[in-house]
């Protein structure tokens, strides 16, 4: 788990389970200095494989945190993996569908 500084600050929950995804639950704000330490968090994970970012405890994502997170789905793809995403709510479901992301980050799993 990262810490928070701050109850609005991201944190990150990482779900181990023997089979299918590793999968992340994200709560707080993915915001410009959060998103440098989640591509970082993110770069330290083995690469391949399938991940999952659950966001249905986030509060706000700017365009920053969108960028980490293309640019994190862009690494796992070269490595031979996916990056989806899951339950996006509120305001994080209106960007990705403002930007035409949504079902290009929603996907299968």
């Amino acid at each position: 788990m990262m810490p928070a500084g701050e109850p609005s600050a991201l944190q990150i929950d990482r779900v181990d389970s023997e089979e299918g995804p590793l999968l992340l639950r994200l709560r707080g704000e993915l915001d410009f200095e959060s998103a440098r330490a989640l591509s970082r968090y993110l770069g330290n994970l083995e690469a391949g494989g399938t991940l999952v970012l659950d966001l249905r405890d986030m509060e706000f994502m700017d365009s920053s945190g969108l960028a980490a997170i293309l640019a994190a789905r862009q690494r796992a793809a070269l490595a031979g993996g996916t990056l989806h995403l899951i339950e996006p709510t509120g305001n994080i479901r209106a960007l990705l569908e403002r930007t035409g992301l949504l079902a290009v980050l929603i996907g299968t799993r």
